[in-house]
């Protein structure tokens, strides 16, 4: 599925984007994620605890992301 997006911040071990649409996407390996397990996620994968959120952009640290909401 293709999807535009519209920012991108990496960690030292996941990687965040936020689409055109508002969804956050996540990758990478760690809690940090912010999905339902722990594992790693090679490949993007929707968060779904931002959905009905509109995120304006994202920020990732050591261990740590932050997502910047409407």
């Amino acid at each position: 599925v293709a999807v535009a997006i519209d920012n991108v911040a990496c960690g030292s071990s996941h990687t965040l984007a936020v689409s055109k649409g508002g969804e956050v996407w996540a990758w990478g390996c760690g809690p940090q994620l912010g999905l339902d397990d722990l594992r790693h996620a090679p490949v993007p994968r929707r968060i779904d605890m931002l959905q009905g959120q509109t995120v304006i952009s994202v920020y990732c640290g050591d261990k740590h992301s932050l997502a910047l909401v409407r």
